[in-house]
């Protein structure tokens, strides 16, 4: 994978601030991008490791609890997509991480913020992840995380 030609793509869907090696929440992150959808601004988060495996998950998902429980609030909340890229992913871990619940069918959300997460195996070229069909900025902002996460392959 070439990270420039990754950035690209981001920059090329309208994504800004596009910066490497910074941190969010203080933490690390390879990519981090952001950009505006109505009143809650969104964020890309990538982390990029060679392999993701049962011994190193839990980091991952303690990584993703933190940003989460960070993002959301009453007043203003931030909504992020969390791409973790792995050389190779170890197929029993798949479905160990799971994406921010948006709510009763994303229509409803008391506490605004959370985030969607997809997982990228280069050497398999599969990108596993879920779009939420609502909330409208979860789903256009998801599908075309996970387009761009595709054509990386």
């Amino acid at each position: 994978m070439n990270r420039n030609d990754l950035i690209h793509l981001i920059a090329g869907k309208g994504w800004k601030r596009i910066q490497q090696n910074s941190e969010y929440f203080e933490v690390p992150f390879e990519i981090i991008s952001n950009r505006w959808f109505t009143l809650a601004k969104w964020y890309i988060l990538i982390s990029i490791t060679n392999e993701l495996t049962k011994d190193n998950i839990t980091m991952y998902q303690k990584i993703f609890k933190h940003i989460s429980r960070n993002s959301k609030s009453w007043i203003w909340g931030r909504c992020f997509l969390y791409g973790i890229i792995a050389n190779k992913i170890d197929p029993e871990i798949i479905h160990v991480i799971k994406r921010d619940s948006f709510g009763l069918y994303g229509v409803f959300r008391l506490k605004g913020g959370g985030g969607n997460i997809f997982l990228v195996d280069l050497s398999q070229k599969v990108v596993y992840g879920e779009v939420p069909p609502l909330p409208y900025d979860a789903h256009k902002f998801s599908k075309g995380f996970k387009e761009i996460l595709h054509k990386i392959l």
